[in-house]
């Protein structure tokens, strides 16, 4: 948490005060836990962060496009040729509800992206000759 928001004993930039007016990209976003998604949000909708350390309040500036990724579910198999995915929907919709209870009301744009191929990938297929 101290890592990607700031602050520690010394009150160190964290990764959000370093992607300032920059892109802050964190892959795997579902795998983060709770509590470091839901301190993402306040950041998020303000710009900034504020942190308080030994009588000392300052603020540090955090204007991030946040880009994130993850699998659609928990094992990474879903839609995936190379290997098969043994999740229950009661698991999928508990991983989803992870990001959605935590960050969806703050961001501006939203997007899922499926794989790209659903069969064997072109060069894996067989070519005709002519």
């Amino acid at each position: 948490q101290t890592a990607l928001i700031g602050g520690g004993q010394s009150g160190a930039l964290g990764e959000m005060s370093l992607a300032h007016a920059g892109i802050l990209f964190l892959d795997e976003i579902l795998e983060y836990q709770r509590n470091i998604l839901e301190c993402l949000r306040v950041p998020l909708e303000s710009g900034a962060i504020q942190l308080s350390r030994g009588g000392f309040s300052f603020e540090l500036p955090a204007h991030v496009w946040l880009i994130a990724a993850s699998n659609i579910c928990p094992c990474g198999g879903r839609g995936d040729i190379a290997q098969s995915c043994d999740c229950t929907d009661t698991q999928m919709r508990a991983y989803r509800r992870r990001i959605w209870t935590a960050l969806i009301c703050v961001w501006k744009y939203y997007r899922c992206v499926e794989l790209f191929f659903k069969k064997k990938p072109p060069s894996a297929q067989k070519r005709r000759k002519y």
